[in-house]
């Protein structure tokens, strides 16, 4: 909610947008806050299919280790060669929105939010589109401006993590959505 409240000191949407599965609940939030339609976009790279598997082992490892890990991640050029996104609506959604809320849980490198910004750019055009999440790396500036964020350059667990505590219960609340949606998987 805090996020949704720093957008309407400035910005109206018509549409929020979440990069999936991430930013599913900010979505969700911003959505009821601002009144407006929900729709949903995937962004993946070759290898997340290995960070999945990876991350299963993750909830193992102490917080610690696994922040010294992710440090380490962001700091590595392994994001810089693997920057290419493959970038999908995951549902029919008009193209008459003008002010569109791109909303994910946080923009690491800026690469996702830059390539679905694109391809919304491409949908609808003519719209203005900002980006809020709930965290930014300021590495990620380099790439693309994200317009509304909470914290700056922090370490976050959310639902969505597959190491958080409450990720069975968001992998439900996702299949729900999913279910509840024309999702195109």
């Amino acid at each position: 909610m805090e996020l949704a409240i720093k957008v309407s000191k400035d910005y109206t949407p018509d549409c929020v947008i979440f990069i999936a599965r991430g930013g599913v609940l900010i979505g969700q939030a911003a959505s009821g806050y601002f009144s407006c339609p929900l729709y949903a976009v995937k962004a993946f790279r070759k290898g997340s299919r290995l960070k999945r598997v990876i991350s299963m082992f993750l909830k193992y490892i102490p917080k610690n280790i696994k922040r010294k890990l992710r440090e380490r991640e962001m700091n590595s050029t392994v994001h810089q060669r693997h920057s290419e996104r493959n970038v999908k609506f995951l549902e029919t959604i008009p193209s008459t929105y003008h002010h569109i809320l791109l909303v994910d849980d946080s923009v690491d490198t800026g690469a996702s939010a830059l390539q679905v910004k694109d391809l919304l750019m491409r949908h609808f055009q003519n719209a203005e589109v900002r980006i809020a999440a709930i965290n930014v790396f300021t590495k990620s500036e380099k790439i693309i401006h994200t317009d509304y964020f909470i914290y700056r350059d922090a370490m976050i667990m959310t639902p969505a993590s597959v190491d958080s505590p409450e990720y069975e219960e968001f992998v439900h609340l996702w299949d729900d959505y999913a279910r509840n949606r024309t999702i195109l998987l």
